[in-house]
């Protein structure tokens, strides 16, 4: 005796169904793999406190010479000699770099940052766009200016950095 098509076709369907979810989950999933980036040149922006800074203490901590830029440069100075000596305490020979770059300037003034860096410790390998500004208040109480100034800093000074760097 046969079983109807409508009984088997449905169990048939969900099967496929949640083979093809496991498939795409799996592939869909981040890489677990550990790059090495022992020796590479990572730059990162706004990397003069805050997350930037504990960014570039990781990448020291993974091997990497490390650039900051920032806009201040006395926050620039103290970051830097607080990286450098944390690179010593690890006994590697990593260089920590920094470098005045007003991420809202123009294209330009971006890419001669990047290339001042680049000059020292070598093209870069990883770049860390951290760079960011924002304005806190009601939307319509924001001033135009300070919109412009988000865009500048958060989106196109991103797109600067990574075309000076490709």
């Amino acid at each position: 005796m046969s079983i109807p098509w409508y009984f088997v076709l449905p169990p048939i369907l969900i099967v496929a169904f949640l083979l093809a979810l496991v498939f795409i989950l799996y592939f869909s999933t981040p890489s677990k793999r550990n790059y090495d980036l022992k020796g590479r040149h990572a730059l990162v922006t706004g990397g003069s406190k805050g997350i930037g800074k504990e960014i570039a203490k990781s990448l020291i901590k993974r091997g990497s010479n490390v650039s900051i830029c920032a806009r201040k440069e006395s926050d620039l100075r103290k970051a830097c000699e607080e990286l450098q000596t944390y690179a010593t305490q690890l006994g590697c020979n990593q260089q920590v770099r920094w470098y005045s770059i007003d991420m809202m300037g123009k294209y330009e003034e971006i890419e001669r940052g990047i290339r001042s860096a680049e000059a020292q410790l070598g093209p870069v390998d990883v770049l860390i766009n951290n760079a960011g500004h924002s304005v806190q208040d009601a939307f319509e109480k924001i001033d135009i200016d300070d919109f412009e100034k988000q865009v500048r800093v958060n989106y196109l000074s991103a797109v600067s950095s990574i075309i000076s760097v490709l």
